[in-house]
């Protein structure tokens, strides 16, 4: 019984260890990747935009969080208005995520989303990657 009690223990501890590890290795490289967008800017280029030469729903996206970050909110909706739409469900998605792993428990809910969102959202995606890409002066805003 004593040695079944002491696998449980150590075993215990090796995953409260992997938390508090993973709860303050995220933050810091979560605080450091914004570090570096806020100073250096995005250094990434959309692959699709690269070979294709269209806008893909995601092109522009990582101008718009240095835009936010710089509090340059007009900036940041220029280069991809749907991401900094979407960007606080994705934020508290995986804050919420994030949370519940290192405590090990629910601390903020995850909320249940039925299928048929996911679907719709998808094609708002779909249709926003389309729409941008059309050269007619309503849509030529959507372009980052």
């Amino acid at each position: 019984m004593e040695a079944k009690s002491q696998i449980f223990f150590n075993t215990l501890s090796k995953k409260t260890w992997f938390r508090a590890v993973v709860g303050v290795a995220v933050p810091l490289a979560f605080v450091g990747g914004l570090l570096y967008l806020y100073f250096f800017g995005n250094p990434f280029v959309c692959v699709f935009h690269s070979v294709t030469g269209f806008y893909s729903p995601g092109c522009g996206a990582g101008r718009a969080l240095s835009a936010l970050l710089r509090l340059d909110i007009g900036a940041a909706l220029s280069y991809n208005l749907m991401f900094v739409l979407v960007l606080p469900f994705i934020g508290y998605y995986f804050l919420s995520v994030y949370l519940n792993f290192v405590f090990g428990r629910t601390v903020i809910p995850l909320v249940k989303v039925p299928v048929k969102y996911y679907i719709i959202t998808l094609m708002v995606f779909v249709v926003f990657g389309i729409v941008r890409n059309i050269p007619v002066y309503p849509f030529t805003w959507l372009a980052p």
